[in-house]
């Protein structure tokens, strides 16, 4: 998980130095590793866990937008430091904006509407690979719980934005 980033251990307390390391030898055997963003608010110390009304203001327009490019330069940077024996760009599946069908993140349905999650994801996968040039990240759209497929495609960004689907399900399975 890259929450935290900009600081020297992620929001589970490793070191990104760490984590960077053991994606390059799961690399090296042949595996691919699966990083995930329980992003903060950015410029603030406000956690994923945040309950407000935060997307809107991270969108070009919004008063927090700048601050969110440079989390993204940050987020950039750590993907861009991935490199094989080679030389090489590791490829890695990027979970942002996970189990946005919830409301217990700050990106989550109760918190921004369909458009703006799917603004949110379109610009931020556009910074990355177009602006800095990024090509090793395979983006997963992971919802938690929905109930049909039209609920777990409501906020779907595209299939240009997307290369795999999945879900995320922690709670007790009902029948």
């Amino acid at each position: 998980d890259i929450g935290h980033i900009g600081t020297p251990k992620n929001i589970d307390g490793v070191p990104f130095e760490s984590m960077k390391t053991w994606i390059k030898k799961g690399y090296e055997k042949g595996g691919i590793s699966t990083v995930s963003w329980h992003a903060q608010v950015p410029g603030t110390t406000k956690g994923a866990w945040t309950r407000e009304n935060i997307v809107p203001r991270l969108l070009p327009g919004g008063d927090m937008h700048e601050t969110y490019r440079a989390t993204l330069d940050q987020v950039a940077a750590f993907f861009a430091d991935l490199k094989g024996p080679g030389g090489e760009p590791i490829p890695v599946i990027f979970r942002p904006f996970h189990e946005h069908t919830g409301d217990w993140f700050w990106w989550g349905a109760k918190w921004c509407t369909p458009d703006e999650y799917k603004q949110l994801w379109r610009f931020t996968i556009d910074y990355l690979r177009k602006t800095k040039g990024l090509h090793n990240i395979i983006t997963c759209y992971s919802p938690d719980r929905f109930k049909s497929r039209d609920e777990y495609l409501e906020r779907y960004p595209g299939d240009d934005y997307i290369d795999i689907l999945g879900h995320d399900n922690y709670g007790a399975l009902r029948s």
